[in-house]
């Protein structure tokens, strides 16, 4: 018969720190730290290379785009921008995938609207690219003047454009009222050398009937907010006498 032998728990827990003390318990726990951190360090890189863009097989080119408002900037009433909104930097290089690039028209801001604006606009608003393109610039400068604006009214003639040497147009009326709104600072500057009202000869040849729409063809650059009255008339096509 086999005897079992029968350990106490003192010569147990005595046993148990000499073996902890020892030099193959130290070489153990060594092991497994390097088989842990092997096995991180082999995750990380899988997903690495999981999630890794190849940029191997795909054509890079650069192009410069316009940068566009993704929104609106509402003056308050009674007030008005003095000047267009102005965008800094106004376009930006956009680099990546041929693919993607070329479908791209213009870089866009991130949504907004703001109403009733009563001071000066100087915001900084982020760009929006789509995946795997980088810009130039990640975000742009909104910057406008906002004042008060009153009404000023213009009686002008109305101007046919491309009229060959050999006709005559006549307009009813020949001449139309023009309300501008202006900045309270700009009133003085705006005369009516600064507008003219017109029609392009060549649209008039091709309509079937006798009116003809106007437009605003000459003003100052930040002048958003006008209207013509009446904004049709009727005209009458003439030949010149001895040509």
């Amino acid at each position: 018969m086999q005897l079992v032998k029968i350990v106490n728990k003192a010569e147990l827990r005595e046993k148990t720190k000499i073996f902890f003390r020892s030099q193959t318990w130290k070489n153990i726990l060594v092991f497994l730290v390097f088989v842990a951190l092997a096995f991180c360090f082999w995750v990380l890189q899988y997903f690495q290379q999981e999630t890794k863009y190849d940029v191997s097989s795909v054509a890079l080119i650069e192009k410069r785009l316009p940068v566009v408002i993704n929104g609106t900037f509402s003056p308050a009433t009674g007030c008005i921008l003095a000047d267009s909104l102005h965008i800094d930097p106004a376009v930006v290089w956009v680099y990546g995938d041929k693919n993607i690039v070329d479908t791209l028209q213009a870089i866009e801001t991130v949504p907004v609207n703001q109403k009733n604006i009563r001071k000066k606009i100087d915001v900084t608003l982020r760009l929006v690219a789509p995946p795997h393109i980088r810009l130039s610039d990640d975000k742009v400068k909104i910057t406008a003047e906002v004042e008060e604006y009153t009404e000023k009214l213009f009686e002008l003639p109305v101007v046919c454009r491309r009229m060959p040497d050999n006709v005559h147009v006549r307009f009813f009326p020949s001449t139309v009222e023009v309300s501008c709104q202006v900045a309270l600072k700009k009133y003085a500057e705006l005369t009516d050398d600064d507008l003219e009202v017109s029609v392009d000869y060549r649209t008039l040849t091709q309509k079937q009937s006798i009116n003809a729409s106007l437009s605003l063809s000459k003003k100052p650059k930040g002048l958003v907010n006008y209207r013509i009255q009446p904004e049709t008339v009727e005209f009458l096509i003439e030949q010149k006498k001895g040509l």
